[in-house]
């Protein structure tokens, strides 16, 4: 980058990385119901309550001639996280809880 103000010119090098690559994870791999517990919002009483885990965005970023950097960004995307399957699996906040019996996978809308 140049700049040039009354008379005077400076250049300055900017280093650009760009993302190379996302992680995503959970803390637990399976939900299951919690025994006893049951959906107070069901009129009838009888939706089980799922457990509950953390979701974790891990990125690398990186560029020409740039060294690889990389940490948790999952503050930054948990917007953007979403569930194969709402049926079995909603996602809210970085934070994934089971809803039904099934399989579902946590990944970044793009």
């Amino acid at each position: 980058m140049r700049a040039a103000a009354e008379g005077f010119t400076t250049e300055l090098q900017v280093a650009v990385r760009v993302l190379q690559s996302t992680t995503v994870r959970t803390s637990a791999q399976r939900l299951s119901p919690i025994a006893g517990w049951l959906d107070e919002a069901d009129p009838q009483c009888t939706t089980p309550v799922y457990e509950q885990t953390r979701v974790r965005v891990d990125a690398v970023f990186g560029g020409a001639g740039q060294a690889t950097v990389g940490g948790e960004v999952t503050a930054l995307v948990a917007d953007d996280l979403v569930s194969s399957n709402s049926a079995v699996l909603s996602v809210s906040d970085g934070v994934a809880t089971g809803a039904g019996a099934g399989q579902a996978v946590v990944s970044l809308r793009v």
